[in-house]
């Protein structure tokens, strides 16, 4: 029987972050995810590395794995247990970073968008066909809903959209219908921002009843499903 850090509990979505009693200790989920992940993508477990947020408290609610050694840098596998609602958020995520000097002002320097390092860039060339042609893929697969939520900081209600795929439509809350276009329109509006953080996110939502019990193997294999995404981002 798995251990009990080794499966994601239901509760945690109730509390609204990971409670990971013993963090030190090598069983923990993330760690499990992390070398699940490894054995899939076939490389040492020890080239992914693991973050998390809020960086400090104990109460952290994200987790990010990813392969380079630059933080923010690339597109990661994430987990995630959204602030509004009581789910579990899955799938891969990427970051845009400042570019103003008053911004990044007692920032550290991996603030610092480098657009020749980052794949924010790489993420915009893309995102056509990765919004047209990989999206209704993974959502064929997984047969369910799929999101592009992004969030901002400092927060903006006119930056800060979600996006939703189902049954191969697009569509965005409170407004309806929409498509690809209009999606890749504000990213690119975004990306004339340069003291706004982007944080944006595509995946899939579980209930607490889908995610209670779930094993390392389980979440890695609905990660996965967004990978064609990431290798198309890292090209």
């Amino acid at each position: 029987m798995a251990k009990a850090t080794q499966v994601f509990n239901a509760q945690w979505l109730l509390r609204g972050y990971f409670d990971f009693k013993a963090r030190e200790r090598r069983d923990t989920l993330t760690r499990s995810v992390r070398d699940e992940l490894a054995r899939c993508l076939d490389v040492p477990a020890d080239l992914i590395k693991i973050s998390s947020y809020p960086v400090g408290p104990n109460y952290r609610h994200t987790y990010w794995w990813r392969l380079g050694e630059i933080e923010y840098a690339e597109i990661q596998f994430f987990a995630r247990i959204a602030k509004e609602h009581a789910v579990l958020s899955l799938g891969v995520s990427i970051e845009k970073g400042l570019e103003d000097a008053q911004a990044l002002k007692g920032r550290p320097v991996t603030h610092r968008l480098n657009r020749k390092a980052w794949h924010w860039p790489h993420f915009l060339r893309h995102a056509l066909y990765i919004l047209s042609t990989d999206l209704p893929k993974v959502q064929r697969k997984l047969d369910r809903p799929i999101f592009v939520r992004i969030l901002t900081k400092p927060s903006s209600q006119d930056a800060e959209r979600t996006f939703t795929m189902v049954n191969g439509r697009w569509y965005e809350r409170h407004v309806g219908h929409t498509g690809p276009a209009t999606v890749i329109e504000h990213f690119r509006r975004l990306d004339t921002k340069p003291d706004l953080w982007v944080n944006a996110y595509i995946g899939i939502d579980l209930t607490s009843d889908e995610a209670d019990g779930l094993t390392a193997p389980k979440l890695v294999n609905i990660m996965l499903a967004f990978d064609p995404v990431r290798e198309r981002v890292r090209r």
